[in-house]
């Protein structure tokens, strides 16, 4: 009962008197939870892994806002993955992901990238997120490949992230 009653305050929104940040908007909260779907979900097929069907999600709060993504591969457990808001990006908010799509990777390493639009208390920007696994390893964030590829000039479209990776054979 006490769970029910805390999920119609969170719905209810905050009491009087408390605002939003002008970027986010109010919280939203569904019956799965606070995280809801950022677009719309793709099928990527990996070499070794088959067919992945991926998410983005965002969860709103007062002060800021994390993304994730849902991977679900065709056999096998769902993993959620937080690739804004945590980590490299800890001190970023998540306002929409962009873009996002398969990225070359070396033999036996599956890669999906990302393209956000990220806030912090001073800027707004663009963030590249990379996702990796092997085949005994759950999908985990690339930070370095993502810092790598976000400190390049001209690299804001997957489409440069590729032929850069493919360029480079990192």
């Amino acid at each position: 009962m006490r769970a029910a009653l805390a999920l119609v305050a969170l719905l209810a929104g905050p009491a009087t008197g408390q605002s939003y940040s002008p970027y986010l908007g109010p919280p939203v909260a569904t019956a799965e939870g606070p995280a809801v779907r950022d677009g719309k979900a793709a099928t990527l097929v990996f070499a070794g892994l088959g067919a992945v069907s991926v998410q983005p999600l965002i969860q709103r709060t007062t002060r800021t806002a994390q993304c994730a993504v849902r991977l679900r591969p065709l056999h096998g457990a769902a993993q959620v993955v937080t690739t804004i808001g945590t980590g490299e990006t800890e001190a970023l908010s998540c306002g929409k992901v962009r873009a996002f799509g398969r990225l070359p990777a070396p033999r036996g390493v599956s890669r999906i990238g990302f393209i956000y639009r990220a806030y912090s208390p001073n800027f707004a920007s663009e963030a590249v997120v990379v996702l990796a696994r092997t085949a005994t390893t759950p999908w985990r964030v690339d930070d370095a490949l993502a810092d790598r590829l976000a400190d390049r000039p001209g690299l804001r479209t997957l489409p440069d992230m590729r032929r850069y990776l493919m360029k480079t054979g990192i």
